[in-house]
């Protein structure tokens, strides 16, 4: 199998956001996967430098067709429990196939930062 990443440009970024991968290229299945992190947007409540979403593509035709997007949220818990790690407390993704389905998955951490609990279904 053949994955091409590509980063963001050091130049064109300061020292903190150097390393970030903002695309992802699976040539034998032909998807691409593009990464956004709220490194320059103030809109993202969460901070700094952290994964927002992603969104799936498959590129294997004529034009590029949205297969998938996940979001990423660090807000409370599934306990209710704030984490201000830098932890993903939910994982969010929509297929193009079933628009306005959603499957997600709650993480609960421990105070080393490993996960205690995790939960996944809708919602």
């Amino acid at each position: 199998m053949t994955v091409e990443y590509a980063y963001e440009d050091p130049g064109l970024v300061d020292q903190v956001d150097y390393g970030n991968h903002v695309q992802k290229i699976d040539v034998m299945n032909d998807f691409r996967t593009d990464y956004d992190y709220n490194v320059d947007d103030t809109a993202y409540p969460s901070g700094s430098n952290m994964l927002q979403y992603t969104t799936v593509w498959d590129v294997g035709g004529e034009s590029s067709v949205l297969v998938s997007t996940t979001w990423y949220d660090y807000g409370d818990d599934a306990l209710g429990q704030s984490d201000r790690n830098g932890n993903p407390t939910r994982i969010v993704t929509e297929t193009a196939a079933d628009p306005g389905l959603f499957s997600a998955t709650h993480f609960v951490y421990d105070k080393a930062q490993r996960v205690w609990l995790k939960r996944s279904g809708c919602g």
